[in-house]
């Protein structure tokens, strides 16, 4: 695009000494010219932080790791995208695995709690006589039995116990929250990325049109000039029309894998059922 401008600039400047052109025509290619200039360095930092990211998943570091040469023709999408998806896929996330897994601890440590409020007794019993005469020994009265209980842990704590049963009630109620957020928002994020695909169908259609029609009228701009009905300019003008049409198609190719990825991730490794 910036190449096409300066090419338009400078058949301008012929046209105005040839007194066929206002100067205001090169004013105004000329501010188009700075305005795409000044949005090359945003997008040399974001191919830099894109290599630096690659490097950082692939476990290298930026300096001792290059990006192989890629083309978006060498990704492919793949060949059905789903409009719907069951329930039970999300289940895969590791995030909802983890928060289950936190919810069964919280409600063991209820048991346990609750548990540790009987107290642990041990009881023993004893027997004897508490008469001497040997006629008293026959008889029932003279018999004594005592029952002792061997207490290995105290009764009361002063509510500890009962207050720990409390804090792990709690802790359960706390995690059965932190659950079911999880679970919403992994529902909405599966939801957005089925919306977004959607979209970007819609959107990839019109450009894939937008971008064939750029095309077209580049072919027919050509031929008249071929034929001489036409000067250069309309050329460069059709040309820098076609490629912003190129870019916005680009765009919407690359967007769509992205949303596809993000599929993948909030269903936890992708929409097979199969193991």
């Amino acid at each position: 695009m910036v190449g096409l401008l300066r090419e338009q600039i400078d058949v301008t400047q012929v046209q105005i000494q040839a007194g066929v052109a206002a100067y205001s025509a090169v004013l105004t290619l000329e501010n188009e010219l700075a305005t795409l200039e000044a949005s090359l360095p945003a997008l040399e930092q974001k191919r830099v932080q894109a290599e630096d990211l690659l490097a950082t998943l692939s476990g290298a570091f930026p300096a001792d790791w290059h990006a192989p040469n890629l083309s978006l023709r060498d990704v492919s999408l793949p060949a059905t995208l789903p409009v719907t998806v069951p329930s039970d896929l999300v289940r895969r996330r590791p995030d909802i695995l983890q928060a289950e897994a936190a919810l069964h601890v919280a409600s063991a440590n209820i048991g346990v709690a609750t548990a540790n409020l009987f107290p642990s007794v041990t009881l023993s019993a004893s027997g004897g006589y508490d008469n001497t005469s040997m006629g008293a020994l026959l008889h029932r009265k003279g018999q004594v039995w005592s029952v002792a209980a061997d207490v290995t842990a105290p009764l009361f704590h002063g509510g500890t116990l009962w207050f720990q049963r409390e804090s792990a009630s709690d802790a359960y109620a706390q995690a059965r929250a932190t659950y079911r957020e999880i679970v919403l928002g992994a529902f909405a994020q599966v939801a957005d990325s089925l919306r977004a695909l959607e979209n970007d169908a819609h959107a990839l259609e019109a450009q894939s049109r937008a971008l064939h029609s750029a095309a077209e009228a580049l072919r027919l701009v050509r031929a008249d000039y071929e034929a001489g009905t036409v000067g250069y300019l309309p050329i460069l003008i059709a040309d820098g029309q076609f490629h912003q049409a190129q870019i916005a198609y680009l765009q919407g190719i690359a967007q769509r894998m992205q949303d596809t990825v993000a599929l993948y991730a909030a269903l936890g490794g992708g929409w097979d059922t199969e193991p």
